[in-house]
């Protein structure tokens, strides 16, 4: 098995505690985390705990997203594991 990591990234549209919906919905596996850059431009990840099972485009944070506002910029990471099916030849 082959573990990649998945980068997407986009706009916040709503913040609402820990809940936050982004501009477009996404699918997390594993240890997936939000990442921005907070008021002093320093940049803050956090543990996605839930992906909304009606709008993909809503997660629940581990913690609140301190200093992170609407329209602002956001990056998700999340590993993406692959199966690759390599060809085997045998030689008698």
């Amino acid at each position: 098995m082959i573990f990649l990591v998945k980068t997407l990234g986009g706009r916040v549209v709503a913040i609402n505690g820990k809940k936050v919906t982004l501009d477009q919905p996404v699918e997390i596996t594993g240890n997936s985390y939000l990442s921005y850059l907070n008021d002093e431009m320093q940049l803050v990840k956090i543990k996605i705990i839930n992906v909304d099972n009606v709008n993909k485009s809503v997660i629940t944070l581990e913690t609140n997203p301190v200093g992170l506002n609407v329209m602002d910029d956001w990056v998700l990471k999340t590993p993406q594991s692959i199966y690759s099916a390599l060809p085997c030849a045998r030689h008698y």
